[in-house]
């Protein structure tokens, strides 16, 4: 008897296949709800339910099946891209490319997962493009989106809002290494208004090519991203900055700062906030097999390690 019903459960999963790959969704849920009902901890069954939520757009569905999957089976690649690719469809793409990441982490071999996070890679990238060019670099640019702001509905100052902002941007950074995207000096706001898709602040962003090239340059650009955030009301503003990429200020240089990574390539990443500020360096290695990867960041006396002058008043 026992046999027995160890083949009824893996008869629901190849039933649920093959109506799957014949296009039958339906069906194909049907089939893994059953095998589910037979044996609740089997992972796969919940990972192959939410290919299938998926193909019938239902994402929300879809998310469930992907993070019981991943509780089932935290070590398993596989659920944490089931995660990203319900993610990317709840057009959640910072949290989409945390997940792939997590999942290219665990198997950097698989060529669907890394594909996967190329793709949402390039959407992030495409959509914070277009954010710069609402901007622009002309005054007139820069004055329109300024009075669109306006129209918007204003947010409340969130100490939580500026943490998750700061922890999401920070996984991103993570995210985009992980990818191979070369990065460059750019600065994050989370405006003082609603985004017009959902609940959450708008954000600003702002490219800094060339702010740090000298004392100059750099002089510049601090009061640059002091005014944008007078103007646009930002609640925080995150400057991200290859170490590569900072002839002015290398603020690793002098044996009393006591900076502990060496000649160690990584990206610096600093908060201005209303209430907050904070500096980490986000360090980058190569595995044995050649993939490269960000390390855990850490958190550095911003006295010592900041990359511009305070943006807020105190």
């Amino acid at each position: 008897m026992a046999a027995e019903g160890a083949e009824q459960k893996k008869n629901w999963k190849d039933e649920g296949n093959a109506a799957f790959k014949l296009g039958k969704w339906g069906l194909a849920i049907k089939c893994y709800t059953s095998g589910i009902r037979e044996d609740p901890n089997n992972h796969l069954l919940y990972s192959n339910r939410c290919a299938a939520w998926l193909k019938m757009s239902k994402d929300h569905k879809a998310l469930e099946d992907a993070e019981k999957c991943i509780q089932l089976q935290p070590l398993w690649a596989k659920g944490y891209y089931r995660r990203g690719c319900a993610l990317r469809e709840l057009l959640r793409d910072d949290e989409a490319l945390v997940a792939l990441r997590e999942a290219a982490e665990l198997a950097p071999s698989d060529a669907e997962i890394r594909n996967k996070l190329a793709e949402v890679l390039q959407r992030v990238s495409e959509k914070e493009g277009r954010r710069v060019r609402d901007i622009g670099n002309s005054s007139e640019d820069y004055e329109n989106f300024r009075d669109s702001l306006k129209a918007k509905v204003p947010v409340p100052y969130s100490d939580q809002a500026v943490r998750d902002f700061t922890k999401q941007t920070i996984e991103n950074v993570k995210t985009r290494v992980f990818g191979g995207e070369t990065l460059r000096p750019v600065a994050h706001f989370m405006l003082g208004f609603k985004d017009d898709k959902n609940e959450s602040s708008s954000m600003g962003m702002v490219a800094l090519e060339k702010g740090f090239e000298s004392p100059e340059t750099h002089a510049s650009c601090s009061e640059f991203l002091r005014k944008y955030q007078q103007d646009m009301d930002a609640h925080a503003g995150i400057v991200i900055v290859p170490k590569s990429a900072l002839a002015f200020p290398q603020v690793w240089l002098g044996g009393e700062k006591k900076w502990r990574h060496a000649d160690k390539e990584g990206v610096f990443v600093q908060l201005e906030a209303r209430k907050d500020r904070g500096v980490w360096f986000i360090p980058i290695t190569r595995t044995p097999e050649g993939h490269i990867k960000a390390g855990d960041e850490e958190s550095l006396d911003i006295d010592v390690f900041g990359l511009v002058p305070r943006l807020y008043p105190q």
